[in-house]
């Protein structure tokens, strides 16, 4: 059954060096200060430096949404040019009427001063007729 006692012992040797490795391994690596305290500073140092860059682009969208509250809109500008080039041809129809009006004016003015010379020569005829008869 048991060939050699010494067999035994190294197998146990073996077995039993086997789990002090794994189990100094284990506590060691929970256990370590140095590296994971390091680590978890890095860490720690890594996630204030993330909340300090999140509250820096919470207000940079902040600001932008003011800034895209105070500046028109490319859809508002052409919706604005739209409305000028209306009232541009608006403008241009009346230029247009106040010219007719004035032409029309001016021949009404025209026709006004011959009446006027005509009236002049008819009072002037009635007058003298009236005087010499």
């Amino acid at each position: 059954m048991i060939s050699n006692p010494i067999e035994i012992l190294i197998i146990l040797f073996i077995l039993g060096s086997i789990s002090v490795v794994i189990w100094l391994g284990w506590k060691g690596g929970a256990a370590n200060p140095v590296s994971t305290g390091n680590l978890d500073e890095r860490l720690q140092s890594f996630d204030t430096e993330l909340s300090g860059m999140r509250s820096q682009v919470d207000q940079i969208e902040d600001r932008v949404e003011k800034i895209e509250g105070h500046y028109a809109k490319a859809t508002d500008i052409e919706r604005l040019e739209k409305q000028l080039r209306a009232h541009g041809r608006k403008m241009d129809k009346m230029a247009e009427d106040i010219a007719t009006i004035r032409e029309e004016a001016a021949e009404r003015g025209a026709l006004a001063k011959a009446t006027t010379k005509q009236l002049d020569l008819i009072y002037k005829t009635i007058v003298e007729k009236g005087m010499n008869a």
